[in-house]
């Protein structure tokens, strides 16, 4: 990509001072305007326009100015307002639009459609097409928003730094960014889009291409959402009409939600390899209530401004905040009285914020009634105030102290500063009422939210209550403090406050000798937040994945002690907790999932007391350790703009976590069932508690250091006496989780046991197992014995020879008719001594087993099997014994007499039985010997069919 953008610099570079530009025009308006425009005082006409290469659009004042074009309008390379802000030009288009590449459009654009169609344009205003499309080219910029009344198309590598509302579908293409919120009928991208907000379709779904991600909930009114894989969406996914919501590979999605009312998870298609997101609920939505005027005290002096908060309040209680924007104005009323707005009495509260502030200046002493009024159209309950008796009822005085202590954190040393001023005659402006003079002053404190607390504001290391101790509650007494102003009026007093929440003072002064009668007053109000967060874990490591945990968070002060009023603010204020994987790391570490009350999207976690949460439903989906930080969910206490955070301390802090589980799978060696002694083929999947694979567990060398740990097979019941060999498995064979092994084999401690089961049980050195939760299966076992019989039949032909292999029922040896598995090599066949027709011994003739294209002699089907040996070459009479090589060496383990022929063992030994076909295994007990017979070569046909008298008759 650095190398195709490098590409179009340097082409740029070279059409600017390459080629010839004779032709390029610098338009301005007014002056040289283009034509067919006309107009004046920043209100301009235009018919069609059509601009050429590198030609220029500039605006002179009067601005902001307004073009209109009553026609198309397309350009080659051009610049317009290139030198401006955005808000400078406003371009409206009666037409369609359709600009050249890499030109520059400084203004606010509305045109029936937009085209940019090769791309690296920047648009520096939003962009508004009131019929059509709005279709941008490759690596295009838009500053503003977006609104099509038809589709919107984003070619690769666009970026849109806001939202984007379009009446069609939105299409945006490969590596594109959208800071803003998305609105679109429905919605499909080419992968690598990030979104920076939520998403909301109103007609059909949302596709989300490959490593494409978003910040906030994704809502789709029909057809579902589809994550094609390594999505990272960690909001609410929300199907309305209950179709498919699809995770592919490595997709993670923070909650999901299935259905237009009840919630559920049934739609969820999870081929992710994670594990399931929890359920959500359908996002409700947001209305203004009423609009809340707030000030600390409602009282302020006649010679200074009041600065008055307006706040847009979501419900009664206005304990969540109104954020889609808000205009209206306030005004104060009262008899005789005269108020000034320093900068209007008009407001506007920005989409996304919930505030904003407002100076007035009451000039005359005395009572004023505020109120709020909202622009037509919108509809609220009457405003409200948090001052005044009756409410919204604000004074002012003409003398008085104003007080200034800046919003801190708990515990840390301020300042407060005590201003004597009064009015300066008839100018509203204040000067100093002390200068150079000591005056005594009796200050108090009150808690104003919380409404109640256990400990009050030290000034001077007296505490402003009846005690004078800072370890006592504010209680409305005063303490006298004896303040040394200077010669611009000001004292300054240490200030300690050991606690969090929004806290009054008031100071009083009352004259004696010659300034009897003088009474002066003051107030203010300051806010302490929480210095830090510091969550501890509670529940005591080894923690399992995906298991719930339970940790405290505690708001502690810059002394590191709790701040009891923490969550008792009149909208409580809460954490988000987050968790960072500090090991393993590694090519293969994955961070997982993390989940549980206070994490996102969950609400924020606000059940505080005497400061200190406690959340037992933590969960951290993977295996290894990390670090969990609280943050203050509202981002700023109490709206003082002062944020907290805290995290468990050292890296790695939180675990170790550990699989919850194993799941054991077992895959049997000879279709339905294992021989006794044969190796089957064994998985070993560690999981977290709520089913998913932990891809964590690794002792491969994919992460550093490894968290697998070696493991032991065991046999459940052990009915059998039996037991495993290769039942350890190392550590090095667990791999993104899942360990197998294909040489695991379970020996009978008695050949003739008759069949049974072993259910296989996996136990780590951590205490890791499939005993709870996992899955432990069964392999049906078998004792098996394989059988070669003698066989005889003319020297001329092939001589078939029965194998069968057998099982031990419990009674006797049966054939075994569920083998089908069984395969003799060639090679595996011993032929020993030759004899001739006469029992002498012989090497004049040979004999060799037949065998297929990949060297089987025989293989078994339902039990039986045939050798097929070649007839004597040269042509000949007599027997030969073999056997059967079922071992790994090359000689056979037969009863047939010394010396042994040369063979290749056929790796069977489960199958060796107790003794041959001759008497040299006489008494042997041992089920180790190979199978062996005799064939014979030379016998036309068995005995019953001899003819014992012929008669020829005639």
């Amino acid at each position: 990509m650095r190398l195709w953008r490098n590409g179009w610099a340097l082409a740029w570079v070279w059409l600017s001072c390459c080629m010839p530009v004779a032709w390029a025009t610098d338009y301005t308006f007014p002056g040289q305007m283009p034509p067919g425009c006309s107009g004046s005082a920043g209100v301009y006409t235009c018919g069609s326009l059509s601009l050429g290469y590198f030609d220029s659009v500039r605006v002179a004042a009067p601005l902001p100015a307004r073009i209109t074009v009553n026609g198309s309008l397309s350009t080659n390379t051009v610049q317009i307002n290139p030198s401006r802000p955005a808000s400078d030009l406003t371009l409206v288009v009666n037409g369609a639009v359709d600009i050249g590449w890499a030109s520059t459009v400084n203004a606010t654009l509305i045109a029936e459609s937009i085209r940019d169609a090769s791309g690296a344009v920047t648009f520096g205003g939003a962009l508004t097409s009131t019929k059509g499309d709005i279709a941008l080219a490759y690596a295009s910029t838009v500053a503003g928003s977006l609104s099509s009344s038809g589709r919107v198309s984003l070619g690769g590598f666009n970026t849109v730094n806001g939202d984007i509302s379009s009446a069609g579908r939105l299409y945006a293409g490969y590596l594109s960014t959208i800071t803003g919120k998305v609105s679109a009928a429905d919605l499909i991208d080419n992968g690598a889009v990030t979104y920076g907000q939520t998403i909301a379709t109103s007609q059909g779904g949302v596709q989300l291409g490959f490593l494409s991600s978003a910040r906030g909930d994704i809502s789709a009114a029909k057809g579902g959402i589809r994550a094609e894989g390594l999505n990272t969406l960690p909001g609410c996914l929300w199907s309305k009409d209950a179709s498919a919501i699809t995770l592919n590979w490595a997709a993670t999605a923070g909650s999901i939600c299935c259905g237009s009312s009840n919630c559920s998870r049934g739609c969820l298609d999870n081929n992710s390899g994670w594990w399931s997101p929890a359920t959500c609920s359908p996002r409700k939505s947001v209305t203004l209530d009423h609009i809340e005027v707030r000030h600390a005290s409602g009282s302020s002096l006649t010679c200074a401004p009041a600065t008055l908060t307006v706040v847009a309040c979501q419900d009664a209680a206005c304990s969540a905040l109104y954020t889609g924007g808000v205009q209206g104005s306030l005004s104060a009323i009262g008899a005789g009285m005269s108020v000034a707005w320093p900068g209007g009495n008009g407001f506007s509260i920005p989409q996304g914020s919930g505030s904003t502030t407002v100076d007035m200046q009451v000039t005359t002493p005395g009572n004023v009634s505020v109120s709020a009024s909202l622009g037509s159209g919108v509809s609220a309950a009457a405003a409200a105030c948090n001052f005044g008796s009756p409410a919204c009822t604000f004074s002012a005085q003409d003398s008085g102290f104003l007080l200034t202590v800046p919003h801190h954190a708990a515990s840390t040393a301020q300042s407060l500063n005590v201003a004597a001023v009064k009015k300066a005659g008839s100018a509203n402006a204040c000067v100093p009422a002390f200068a150079s003079v000591s005056k005594t002053v009796r200050f108090a404190c009150g808690h104003s939210d919380p409404a109640s607390g256990t400990r009050a504001v030290s000034l001077g290391g007296v505490g402003l209550n009846a005690s004078g101790l800072p370890t006592a509650a504010c209680d409305g007494s005063t303490q006298a403090l004896t303040l040394v102003f200077d010669a611009q009026g000001v004292a300054r007093v240490p200030l300690l406050y050991a606690d969090a929440g929004k806290v009054a003072l008031s100071a009083t002064h009352t004259g004696s000798g010659s300034s009897a009668g003088l009474s002066m007053t003051g107030s203010t109000s300051f806010i302490a937040a929480p210095a830090a967060f510091r969550p501890q874990l509670v529940t005591l490591p080894p923690l399992k994945a995906g298991a719930a945990f339970t940790m405290t968070v505690s708001a502690v002060d810059a002394l590191g002690q709790v701040t009891p009023n923490f969550g008792r603010e009149s909208a409580p204020e809460g954490v988000r907790l987050a968790f960072s994987r500090a090991s393993p790391t590694g090519k293969g570490a994955v961070d997982g999932s993390f989940s549980g009350s206070g994490v996102a999207p969950r609400a924020a976690w606000s059940a505080f007391s005497n400061g200190v949460a406690s959340v037992a439903d933590l969960a951290w989906s993977e295996v290894g350790s990390g670090d969990v930080s609280a943050t203050l969910a509202s981002g700023s206490y109490l709206g003082s703009g002062l944020s907290v955070s805290g995290s468990t301390g050292a890296v790695g802090a939180v675990g170790p976590f550990v699989p919850d589980h194993f799941d054991v799978a077992l895959t049997p060696a000879c279709g339905s069932f294992s021989y006794s002694g044969q190796p089957f083929a064994v998985e070993v999947t560690a999981r977290n508690a709520t089913g998913g694979i932990t891809l964590n567990h690794d002792g491969s060398g994919a992460v550093s250091p490894a968290t697998a740990r070696a493991l032991t097979l065991s046999d459940v019941a052990a009915a059998t006496g039996g037991s495993f060999t290769g039942a350890s498995l190392g550590a090095n064979l667990f791999t993104a989780g899942v360990a197998r092994s294909a040489d695991v084999s379970y020996t009978f401690a008695n050949k003739v046991t008759p069949p049974a089961s072993v259910v296989v049980r996996a136990t780590d050195s951590q205490g890791v197992s499939s005993r709870t939760g996992g899955i432990e299966p069964a392999m049906p076992l078998r004792s098996g014995r394989l059988r070669i019989y003698n066989a005889f039949g003319t020297e001329k032909a092939a001589l078939a020879v029965p194998v069968q292999v057998q099982y031990w029922s419990g009674r006797v040896w049966a054939i075994n008719d569920a083998d089908s598995c069984t395969v003799i090599p060639a090679s595996a066949i011993a032929r020993g001594s030759r004899t001739d027709s006469r029992g002498q011994a012989t090497t004049a003739w040979n004999t060799a087993p037949e065998q297929d294209g990949a060297g089987r002699a025989a293989a078994v089907s339902a039990g039986n099997a045939s050798l097929r040996f070649a007839p004597p070459t040269p042509w000949s009479t007599g027997s030969v014994d073999v056997a059967i090589n079922l071992g790994a060496g090359g000689t056979d383990a037969s009863c047939l007499s010394l010396p042994r022929p040369v063979s290749t063992g056929a790796g069977l030994p489960w199958l060796r039985g107790q003794a041959g076909s001759t008497n040299a295994c006489a008494g042997s007990t041992e089920h180790t010997r190979d199978p062996s017979a005799r064939l014979t070569f030379g016998i036309y046909a068995p005995e019953s069919r001899r003819v014992m008298h012929l008669r020829d008759v005639n």
